[in-house]
């Protein structure tokens, strides 16, 4: 019908990669946002909307582990989206990073650093997935 989807959320269940692929069988064109920073940053965040903002729709727990799953599904995310920007945030109340732009296959780096910290904290939960037997669902 022509009509555009925003659908917020962090993208990390386990329904992601068939619901990106039935969007794009639809014809939907899946443009997504992809923000990564330290693992101390989303603590302070998760603990700021917890304790200051006192909107949260899981626990605290929950909402760390997250931050592991979206490697997890990295793979899905540069299957199924036509667009992607990735961005990187170096604190909690700070202006993030707009690091890199995939488009046609190709990844346009726009900032080198931003880009780095994201492939390396990519890496680290890679790594934290592969020790828990987790590689299989891995790019």
């Amino acid at each position: 019908m022509g009509r555009s989807i925003i659908y917020d959320s962090t993208s990390t269940g386990g329904h992601i990669p068939t619901f990106l692929a039935k969007l794009k069988e639809r014809d939907f064109q899946v443009v997504l946002l992809l923000c990564s920073c330290p693992e101390q940053v989303r603590q302070e965040a998760i603990k700021y909307q917890n304790q200051v903002v006192r909107f949260y729709q899981s626990s605290p727990e929950d909402a760390l582990a997250k931050g592991k799953f979206f490697a997890l599904r990295m793979g899905a995310y540069f299957a199924q989206a036509d667009l992607l920007y990735l961005y990187w945030s170096d604190c909690l109340f700070g202006p993030e990073r707009l690091a890199a732009i995939w488009r046609d296959q190709k990844l346009e780096v726009l900032d080198q650093e931003a880009m780095d910290r994201f492939a390396a904290k990519y890496e680290e939960d890679r790594a934290l997935l592969e020790k828990e037997g987790a590689v299989d669902c891995l790019f």
